[in-house]
């Protein structure tokens, strides 16, 4: 998180975003691979079986279907409004790290330096979230 509050402060809100993004997403990686790790025990967990799991990198689904199917926990169900933000943050990295503008939602919303902050504090929350359960 503290690549996402550098980028921001230096005015790179592009690269703030992807920063914020990353956070969550590796976070959530570590976060599931640990309790299915803690709920299977003696059982591998590796590419092929996060695959057959996981299936895709889409994290807000993960965040709310697959740790609800496999953990009884969803972010989305437990704070919705901060799941709201971070579905809104990986559209706008979608679109960055495909070559388009930083941007999220129909009709497009640009992620401006209060947008960018909004998408980081979600961040910080969510990665508190897992870090916790």
């Amino acid at each position: 998180m503290l690549e996402a509050r550098f980028f921001i402060a230096s005015g790179a809100i592009r690269q703030s975003t992807l920063e914020a993004s990353s956070a969550v997403d590796i976070c959530k990686e570590i976060t599931f691979q640990r309790l299915w790790c803690e709920n299977n025990p003696g059982k591998r967990y590796d590419e092929g079986r996060r695959g057959k799991l996981l299936r895709n990198w889409d994290y807000p689904r993960h965040l709310d279907i697959k740790f609800k199917n496999h953990f009884g926990k969803s972010y989305k169900k437990e704070h919705y409004q901060e799941w709201s933000t971070i579905n809104n943050l990986y559209e706008a990295r979608n679109n960055i790290a495909h070559g388009g503008p930083n941007q999220y939602g129909s009709p497009a919303v640009a992620v401006d330096e209060k947008v960018c902050r909004s998408f980081i504090m979600a961040s910080e929350h969510c990665v508190r979230w897992l870090l916790n359960i």
